[in-house]
């Protein structure tokens, strides 16, 4: 019977570490530490988390990669159905900042903002953009992670480009 008691003891003493770690103020404070300098070492930019919340069911994340570059994730989500809703903004204002990233020089700003629904099999993103001075807004479908539709809707001074859907069969 003690065998039990202990089991059961360590196993509810785990479960309360994980919460912590994973679902607290503080633990928030551990993990953005981590995330953070995981994200400096692989981009090797000055990247901070200026803001990184994460409950049971929801959470924001800004990620600072530079002082004029950030990204902005702010959603809910279900860990046991693994379903989603997630709205985002990438605001690049100085891409020539990120050089870092790319192995080709980039001038100018990016930004991009929408929403990202769904669960592991099948997910939709929602949005729009200003990439190459355009609006843009997109609509995407990926089934199992593998992308199954695009629609993009490109407009530049007075231009106009839509695309239909594109299908990975078509690919082959």
């Amino acid at each position: 019977m003690k065998f039990f008691v202990w089991m059961g003891s360590f196993i509810l003493v785990i479960l309360m570490a994980i919460y912590t770690i994973a679902f607290t103020v503080f633990g928030n404070g551990i993990v953005a530490q981590k995330i953070e300098s995981e994200i400096r070492e692989a981009t090797k930019l000055d990247a901070k988390l200026s803001t990184f919340t994460l409950s049971m069911s929801d959470f924001e994340i800004v990620l600072e990669l530079s002082k004029s570059n950030k990204v902005t994730l702010i959603g809910n989500y279900s860990l046991f159905s693994q379903a989603f809703n997630i709205a985002y903004r990438v605001n690049f204002e100085a891409v020539e900042e990120l050089k870092n990233l790319t192995n080709a020089p980039l001038v100018g700003r990016i930004f991009t903002e929408g929403k990202v629904k769904g669960n592991m099999a099948f997910i939709e993103v929602d949005g729009l953009s200003d990439i190459a001075k355009s609006d843009t807004t997109y609509h995407i479908e990926l089934t199992n992670l593998d992308p199954t539709s695009i629609i993009a809707k490109v407009q530049k001074h007075g231009l106009s480009f839509s695309s239909s859907s594109w299908r990975t069969e078509c690919l082959c």
